[in-house]
């Protein structure tokens, strides 16, 4: 609740669920302790295999209706597809609707683990051709590249694709263990996992998590991506390899927000802001 003090999002996107309870959790105390402002997307069990970890929408329910719920299966766990309806002076006669898929791809290196993320994101881009022309559309979630060179990463920006889409930071590399890109990984926030109960560790040297938008909302006042609005919430630029709560990763983002940040979560939180006419 604190975090998301700092922030204050109107669509918050998340992976990792494992009960309908815990989804509740998240809209009831997260959100909701003090005002009913945010509603949830309906829960289900990943379809794709034993694991319990799903994905989940939330979404504030003045500015958004939420018009359908569908699962794409995969062999590893559910991508997650919904449609919300922004809620606009002429949303009957020019309503705006965005696409969005939140996925958590096969974890860990290995040519079999990228053919997995591969093989899950090409039903993916597969589904891009069932939808409208010209539709708004955001793939996010943990996606587990360790480059952009992974065959998952290119298939997601292929231009053939029906609905071609962009990475708004532009920041093609080898994200894995380069302090290069220190300034947008997400992941450990935490050197050690002990004591957590679940999690990774190994500090931040990753950048697993992503919001890739469709092309027109590059430029399209109907749904526009604000320019240099993407960030890895909590990484001052100067953590890698560390604890996002060490001391000497001050700067931008507080030491209270990030030893919460620290405590709630083995990733940071990938933000970005959208503007609409």
């Amino acid at each position: 609740r604190n975090i998301i003090a700092e922030y204050n999002p109107d669509i918050f996107m998340a992976c990792e669920i494992e009960s309908l309870k815990g989804a509740n959790i998240i809209k009831d105390v997260t959100f909701n302790s003090e005002r009913y402002e945010f509603e949830r997307a309906p829960y289900a069990s990943n379809g794709s295999s034993d694991s319990a970890l799903q994905q989940m929408l939330y979404y504030r329910r003045n500015m958004f209706s939420l018009e359908n719920f569908s699962i794409i299966v995969t062999n590893t766990r559910d991508i997650n597809k919904y449609v919300l309806k922004l809620n606009t002076a002429n949303g009957a006669s020019d309503p705006v609707h965005i696409y969005i898929y939140i996925s958590h791809l096969k974890s860990s290196q290995g040519s079999a683990n990228e053919q997995e993320r591969l093989d899950m994101v090409s039903r993916f881009t597969a589904d891009l051709s069932t939808l409208p022309e010209n539709s708004f559309v955001i793939f996010s979630g943990d996606l587990n590249l360790y480059s952009s060179s992974e065959p998952a990463y290119q298939e997601l920006l292929d231009p053939t694709n029906a609905i071609i889409l962009r990475d708004p930071i532009n920041t093609p590399g080898d994200w894995h263990n380069n302090s290069v890109f220190a300034g947008i990984h997400t992941q450990s926030t935490r050197v050690n996992s002990g004591g957590f109960g679940a999690g990774a560790g190994g500090g931040m040297d990753d950048r697993f998590d992503f919001m890739l938008i469709s092309e027109n909302m590059i430029s399209n006042p109907k749904l526009r991506y604000v320019e240099n609005s993407y960030q890895s919430f909590g990484n001052n630029g100067n953590c890698y390899d560390m604890d996002v709560s060490n001391p000497n990763c001050a700067g931008l983002f507080p030491q209270e927000l990030r030893n919460n940040l620290y405590s709630m979560s083995d990733h940071l939180p990938t933000v970005m802001q959208l503007e609409t006419n």
